[in-house]
């Protein structure tokens, strides 16, 4: 009876073991996805490069496990590896962190550099984690049957569902992402210790993990959250951080670049800065100057650019201001943009906004950067511009803008603009196109204009960057007829469940 009681504990521990480890795999795979997300722009097939290579590392680890059960010490080993794993999960952090410093800023990495970035980072952790997992069914199988290694991949399971949960609900929201992984280390190396001190009667040959060792590694491991302010400087090292803040959404990061100027980085990405007038200005101007008296404007995403500053210089303008997340709108005014009566902001998602909206506009602005993602395509569709003439009053004005589309020479971006011109102009009678680094396109059912420069001065509305001088550079008839057989290509439809603009993109990326 003995026998069995000591054979019992040795595989709850065993299970208790895998449960801790399915925890710790579970919020570091989603701590290291979102700082990879940060290094490669967000595009979403990094999500399933990054899996799949957590998924053939884990299992070559696995396969490690057996050289060490020739051994006949599983349990032993088991305990060390859980000693060893808090310390490789902020290892790959702060390589991922290293590997955006080093890159060249402004460029996006390749599909080659990103999988030899995935492989090099998540090597370390990943063989330890199969290793350890195949340790635990391992010691489970000698001590008892065959049949009970399942459930210690039951507990492994369990314990990364767990995990999930709690990242997804509760640590997402924790700035410091040293932070999160210091939860998984301190309880992988409290399993170590209870393990480690077993009286089952394990015998091995190898030394203990002593329990003075597991007490100092959990103090080493509470520590792990002063190691961010350092590797961010890294990311940012010509500025001061003002201000972090870390959603469900992506990272935040508020920076003071010189005197008087601060911008705010995404995951990464410059979303908004002080200095930067032309931003607001191109996303305003150019539509609200189609409208005779726009009153009522809808304004998605941008609220970090200054747009709403701009669309308040039209004295009878009111702004419905519409962002994903509510962070933004924190940001914003950290940015000092304009706080008033006139300007009202909702946190939702901005294509359920408009369609749910029982207002109707004279103007909406769409701010986003066009289709980097499968997410953002959602708002460069046929479904989505019909939601908008719905919520646009007779002769509304829609305007969207394109970055780094002034000059189309290869097919992938021929494809992924024309497709979205085509679809907008399924939807109004009148589009028209205005180059630039940010390529802008137009649509109403009323005539358009390009004579941009001079409803503004008519209307006596003041403005930094776009003027007449300008305005007559880059409004030549050269360059709008340039503009405009980049956008007609032969293209199908961009739609909701036919994603042609994301996927040219998508293909443009990959042929780099």
């Amino acid at each position: 009876m003995c026998y069995y009681f000591c054979m019992y504990r040795l595989f709850a521990f065993s299970s208790f073991a895998a449960f801790v480890i399915g925890v710790s795999a579970a919020i570091t795979q989603l701590v290291l996805l979102r700082e990879f997300l940060g290094v490669f722009a967000g595009i979403e097939i990094i999500i399933g490069i990054i899996l799949g290579t957590w998924l053939i590392l884990t299992a070559c680890g696995s396969l490690f496990a057996q050289i060490l059960a020739k051994g006949r010490e599983p349990f032993s080993w088991l305990s060390r590896g859980l000693v060893a794993s808090p310390l490789i999960g902020p290892l790959g952090l702060l390589g991922i962190r290293t590997i955006r410093s080093a890159h060249t800023s402004g460029l996006v990495f390749s599909i080659s550099e990103a999988m030899f970035y995935s492989v090099l980072v998540l090597l370390p952790y990943c063989l330890l984690a199969g290793l350890l997992l195949a340790l635990c069914a391992r010691t489970a199988a000698l001590e008892q049957s065959a049949g009970t290694a399942s459930q210690v991949y039951i507990a492994d399971t369990v314990g990364s569902t767990v995990g999930g949960l709690a990242y997804g609900f509760l640590l997402v929201h924790i700035v410091n992402p040293f932070a999160v992984l210091a939860i998984p280390a301190i309880l992988c190396l409290a399993a170590s210790a209870v393990i480690s001190h077993d009286k089952g009667g394990n015998k091995s040959s190898l030394p203990p993990v002593t329990k003075e060792f597991c007490i100092a590694g959990i103090i080493l491991a509470a520590l792990l959250p002063l190691a961010d302010q350092p590797s961010l400087r890294l990311l940012y090292p010509h500025h001061e951080i003002i201000r972090r803040q870390s959603t469900p959404h992506g990272q935040y990061v508020l920076v003071q670049e010189s005197a008087g100027q601060f911008t705010v980085f995404h995951d990464g990405t410059p979303a908004g800065t002080t200095t930067d007038a032309a931003a607001g200005e191109e996303i305003v101007h150019f539509a609200m100057t189609q409208h005779k008296q726009p009153k009522h404007v809808m304004l998605l995403g941008g609220s970090l650019t200054g747009a709403g500053s701009e669309i308040l210089k039209y004295p009878a303008a009111e702004v419905d201001a519409v962002e994903s997340d509510p962070a933004v709108f924190v940001l914003a005014r950290l940015l000092s943009r304009p706080q008033t009566n006139r300007l009202r902001e909702h946190a939702v998602d901005p294509r359920r906004f408009i369609q749910q909206s029982a207002d109707r506009f004279d103007v909406i602005l769409l701010a986003f950067n066009g289709p980097t993602n499968a997410q953002m395509n959602r708002f460069y569709t046929v479904e989505f511009f019909r939601d908008a003439k719905r919520a646009l009053r007779e002769n509304g004005v829609i305007s969207l803008g394109l970055s780094g589309s002034e000059n189309y020479t290869q097919p992938e971006l021929q494809l992924f603009a024309s497709s979205i011109y085509r679809s907008l102009c399924s939807v109004f009678k009148n589009c028209a196109v205005i180059p630039g680094a940010r390529f802008t396109m137009l649509a109403s059912d009323a005539a358009l204009t390009t004579e941009i420069g001079q409803e503004l001065e008519n209307r006596g509305i003041s403005t930094a960057y776009i003027n007449d001088d300008y305005l007559t550079a880059r409004l030549t008839p050269q360059r709008i007829a340039q503009a405009e057989r980049a956008v007609s290509a032969p293209a199908p439809f961009n739609k909701d469940l036919h994603p042609v603009s994301y996927l040219a993109q998508l293909r443009h990326w990959l042929s780099q």
